[in-house]
């Protein structure tokens, strides 16, 4: 071990050190409890295994062995097929971090985090050094880098970016699937290809034929000037050098509309692209054509998506699995001891597959559509009902831009001890409405026990958000409209509207603030009647 070597394991005790001297007891209690649970469970699996006999292991065996060949029959790009479709993952670089240094330039060069002294949404590249990760405490962060510059997020501008740069990504891939605010996956076929290289062409890096919007407080004119000159693609033939070079002329086209970096990853399954996609960050692609098993067999477990941290310490507590070559060869003890939809996911998972790869959710239109914001602590009512309709009004404009409803309404919230819960609801009538949801997202919330009737909240609130899914098109003028509302009409008593509301809540604030209204209408008219009398009486 030479000497950087040595400064580079002293530097990382000594983060590890840090990090787990400064986690606070909620935290701690929350990670503990955990691992108690962890442990529960790896102790009832090493009581399976010590049960199991030779001819269920070799049965087992004989069942991992058919699963693969059904596999190799549905990817047979995994096993040296051609491929029929190429997968292209697509990553905005420290996304939040990055939008405040367009701003900010001296961000750039700076340890720079988002969010607040309770948890970090993301952090750029320069913190990522000190140890530094989204999800982490600012506090926790700021004894890593006590020079750490840490930034209020805003969503609104976040959520701006995000559809400029999905806008242009979309031109590409009508199709597109995206899995969050800064991230998406485009697949190409043979025609799709050669259609999408004639749209860059047409385009080039002339980013006036984008149909940009009209000027908006969060676009910046110097990001949209480049002096890169465009070299139209002259082969449409489909292997993985072509795609690349679209990929890369895309990620180009992002820069120059937004002024944010983006990379990607280009691989024969979701899984491995989205692998790929972080081997070049930032601002890179990667291709993994070839030698799968080469790329992914010796990385640890949680290195792959779909395994996380819970996941990764269950494996290694009851079966001694630390990387995906120890699950691969164990899938067999895996298949016996666990419900056969995980083994089966852990089985896909263990090949490169995402579970978009083999999940209903891409065989068919997206089945739910989420939007979950991470804040402060707060036990404040009117903070936390803000927030929710701000969740509400999003996520119904994009319902409404595919012209989708939905009927199942999904609660997400986390508390300040770091515990999630989730509550959800099948309505009899799909919606896409904003008050609707509202509605609906508000019952959910009074039904969790957090909130009390006279609105005081219990214990505070760090994440919230909303998921719908139960999808259709829109029938307005179909059954439904003839059903008419799932909700109650309501009329107020003061201005005689008509109201449509699942809960009292915005119902009474309504009609409270048209009483405060009539009240201080009423005031100002005795006063003026009160003054004319009086001036009367003088003369």
């Amino acid at each position: 071990m030479n000497e950087s070597d040595e400064e580079d394991l002293l530097e990382k005790d000594k983060i590890k050190k840090i990090s787990l001297a400064t986690l606070d007891d909620e935290f701690s209690e929350n990670k503990e409890t955990k691992l108690y649970k962890i442990r529960n469970k790896s102790y009832d699996i090493l009581q399976k295994l010590d049960s199991i006999t030779p001819s269920k292991i070799e049965s087992a065996l004989q069942h991992v062995k058919l699963l693969k060949k059904e596999m190799g029959l549905k990817y047979p790009a995994l096993f040296d097929a051609d491929p029929m479709i190429i997968f292209c993952h697509v990553d905005l670089d420290s996304f939040y971090a990055s939008v405040e240094s367009l701003e900010n330039p001296e961000y750039k060069t700076i340890p720079l985090g988002v969010g607040n002294m309770n948890m970090l949404a993301t952090c750029n590249y320069v913190a990522r050094k000190y140890g530094i990760r989204a999800g982490m405490p600012g506090y926790m962060a700021k004894q890593l880098c006590p020079t750490l510059k840490i930034v209020k997020c805003d969503f609104q501008k976040y959520n701006f970016f995000s559809e400029q740069v999905m806008s242009v990504l979309s031109i590409f891939d009508e199709e597109i699937e995206i899995y969050g605010i800064d991230e998406a996956c485009l697949t190409f076929d043979v025609l799709k290809f050669k259609n999408s290289v004639s749209k860059m062409n047409m385009i080039g890096f002339n980013i006036s034929l984008l149909n940009k919007e009209d000027k908006n407080k969060f676009q910046f004119k110097e990001y949209f000037h480049d002096r890169s000159v465009y070299v139209p693609m002259t082969s449409t033939k489909f292997n993985f050098i072509n795609i690349k070079k679209l990929i890369d002329n895309i990620r180009h086209l992002v820069f120059l509309r937004t002024g944010l970096t983006i990379s990607g990853g280009i691989s024969v399954t979701r899984g491995l692209s989205k692998y790929a996609c972080g081997i070049n960050k930032p601002n890179g692609s990667f291709v993994i054509d070839k030698d799968f098993d080469g790329h992914i067999l010796d990385l640890e477990t949680d290195k792959i998506n779909g395994i996380g941290s819970a996941t990764k310490e269950f494996l290694a507590k009851s079966y001694k699995i630390r990387t995906i070559r120890e699950l691969r060869d164990n899938l067999h003890f895996l298949y016996l001891t666990m419900p056969y939809k995980s083994f089966k996911n852990l089985f896909y998972l263990s090949y490169g597959l995402s579970i978009f790869d083999f999940s209903d959710r891409t065989n068919k239109s997206r089945q739910s559509v989420g939007k979950n914001v991470t804040f402060r602590s707060t036990i404040d009512h009117s903070e936390i009902c803000t927030i929710l309709w701000r969740c509400c009004t999003s996520l119904s404009d994009k319902l409404k831009m595919k012209n989708i409803k939905c009927n199942i309404i999904t609660l997400n919230y986390k508390t300040s001890n770091f515990s999630s819960k989730t509550k959800q609801i099948k309505l009899n009538k799909k919606i896409n409405e904003d008050i609707e949801i509202f509605n609906v997202g508000y019952d959910l919330l009074m039904d969790s026990k957090l909130l009390t009737t006279n609105k005081n909240i219990l214990n505070p609130i760090r994440l919230l958000g909303i998921t719908r899914s139960g999808f259709s098109n829109d029938d307005s003028n179909g059954l439904s409209k003839f059903l008419g509302s799932v909700y109650e009409k309501k009329i107020c008593p003061v201005c005689k509207k008509a109201s449509l509301h699942l809960n009292n809540f915005l119902f009474e604030s309504h009609v409270n603030s048209c009483i405060n209204a009539q009240q201080t209408e009423e005031t100002k008219r005795k006063s003026t009647l009160d003054a004319y009398i009086k001036k009367k009486n003088r003369e």
